[in-house]
């Protein structure tokens, strides 16, 4: 209930602790990781992929040096349009690196594959398929993404990785 005794949601109360606590600011810039298909288009997706986040850099995995290269002169562009997707000017520099099997994971990943683990704590693979599993008979899509948050927010905690650098 709020201060007038009136019920409040689910959805509600959890985007009020989030808030509270600075989780939905922390956690903004690793909406990379889900959005990146809507960042890079379909023929990027196929040759680069996040990877991670160090401090305010991203790190994305390419196939190879001539991608590399071609993408660096696509970085400044790239680097805005995933500032405006994730809501804030939280990267400032990208880095790319070559590390053709973790786009290969990637792309497995997006065709809905197994595939092998990365050893890199983000948001995706098999965890987030089980986890989207059980939200899905959660009706409300704003408490199913709040919820979404609140997992990979304990998760983080849990891995003793801050994100911040």
């Amino acid at each position: 209930m709020d201060r007038h005794g009136r019920l409040r949601s689910l959805a509600g109360v959890l985007e009020g602790i989030s808030r509270s606590r600075g989780w939905d600011r922390r956690m903004a810039p690793y909406r990379v990781f889900e959005l990146w298909d809507s960042v890079c288009g379909r023929e990027l997706r196929d040759v680069a992929a996040p990877l991670e986040i160090r401090g305010h850099t991203l790190v994305v995995a390419v196939r190879d040096q001539v991608w590399v290269n071609q993408l660096s002169f696509l970085a400044e562009d790239l680097r805005g349009r995933i500032n405006v997707l994730v809501g804030g000017d939280f990267f400032s520099r990208i880095r790319f690196v070559v590390d053709a099997e973790k786009v290969g994971n990637r792309q497995a990943e997006t065709a809905g594959e197994a595939a092998p683990a990365a050893g890199i704590p983000r948001p995706g693979g098999e965890e987030l398929r089980k986890l989207d599993k059980l939200l899905a008979s959660v009706d409300d899509e704003e408490v199913r993404d709040i919820l979404r948050k609140v997992w990979f927010r304990i998760k983080h905690d849990d891995s003793g990785e801050t994100g911040d650098g």
